[in-house]
């Protein structure tokens, strides 16, 4: 018994040393970018550990995505949102989604068919936020995602208001 043990994890193991190893998270992030923006062509920067992609719109205005997920998590009702925002060279919101979502499907709904999330256009930081009545749990911590996401990416733009990414 103890060879059958020892020669199933010998085999095991050199089976799955073959295997590919897993995307990094840039990888992932590159991925979800794609997805989520359908262009083609994206560079993807890192700003203090955060993944971030550039890209250039019809109109020749650039533009920047990322998901809050690689910046903070804050839990809800019943669990965190990941949302995908796209900011101005300005560092304004042009572009807010929910991405993904733990906390209860007739909550994000009512998100997002209540209009609650345009009052994020134009958003830079230091404007007041609403929650929306009767989803105020995951309101207010999509609210603290939002604003926290903005602070942390904010000194990006102002360090490189003549370089951005380099």
């Amino acid at each position: 018994m103890k060879y059958k043990l020892l020669l199933l994890t010998v085999l095991s193991a050199w089976f799955f040393s073959g295997q590919a190893e897993p995307p990094t998270n840039l990888q992932r992030f590159s991925k979800l970018a794609t997805n989520q923006l359908s262009k083609e062509e994206i560079e993807i920067l890192t700003f203090d550990g955060y993944p971030i992609a550039r890209f250039v719109t019809e109109n020749d205005e650039t533009r920047f995505f990322v998901q809050t997920d690689d910046f903070v998590k804050i839990f809800a009702y019943s669990g965190t949102t990941n949302l995908g925002i796209i900011f101005s060279e300005k560092g304004e919101i042009v572009s807010i989604d929910i991405i993904s979502s733990g906390d209860t499907r007739s909550y994000v709904r009512r998100l997002r068919r209540s209009g609650y999330l345009d009052q994020f256009i134009g958003f830079s930081g230091d404007q007041e936020l609403t929650a929306l009545t009767g989803a105020t749990i995951s309101s207010q911590a999509i609210n603290k995602t939002v604003q926290q996401t903005v602070d942390r990416i904010q000194s990006f733009f102002v360090s490189s208001n003549d370089s951005i990414g380099d």
